[in-house]
C-alpha cells in the first residue's frame, strides 16, 4: 500500500488530502492530480503538470520509435529519460507507447515485442 493511500481522506466537497509534516506539526494538504491518479482515485487529466510530463512521454517516445534499431546506445538513452527504470540487457520493438513512462519500471532480460502498450 503507499503511503499517500493509507494517509488521503475526503470532505464533503469531494477534495481529496493529504498528511504532511510542517516544521512538526501534523497539516492536512490538498492532494496533486498526479498523487490522485497514482492512488487511483478520480484525477483531472488535463492538469498542467500531468499535460507536460503526457507530452514529454509522446516526445520521447516519438523519439524512441524513429530511432534506428542498430543505434543502442541512443535507444538506452531514450529509454534513461522515459522509464521510471529499467535493468541490463532489455530490448524493446518499435513502435512502443505509453503515456507517462515514468511509472514503468522493467527488470533485467527482459524483451519486449513490436506494437507494446
Amino acid at each position: 500500500m503507499r503511503k499517500w493511500e493509507c494517509e488521503q481522506k475526503k470532505d464533503k466537497w469531494n477534495t481529496y488530502y493529504k498528511k504532511t509534516m510542517w516544521f512538526g506539526y501534523q497539516m492536512e494538504v490538498p492532494m496533486t492530480e498526479r498523487e490522485k491518479m497514482l492512488a487511483g482515485e478520480v484525477y483531472n487529466c488535463g492538469d498542467t503538470e500531468l499535460l507536460n510530463r503526457w507530452h514529454k512521454a509522446k516526445r520521447l517516445q516519438k523519439e524512441y520509435n524513429n530511432t534506428l534499431s542498430t543505434d543502442t546506445k541512443t535507444l538506452s538513452n531514450l529509454l534513461d529519460e522515459l522509464l521510471g527504470s529499467k535493468g541490463e540487457n532489455i530490448w524493446i520493438s518499435a513502435p512502443f507507447f505509453v503515456d507517462y513512462g515514468e511509472n514503468i519500471y522493467i527488470g533485467n532480460n527482459v524483451e519486449i515485442n513490436t506494437n507494446c502498450v
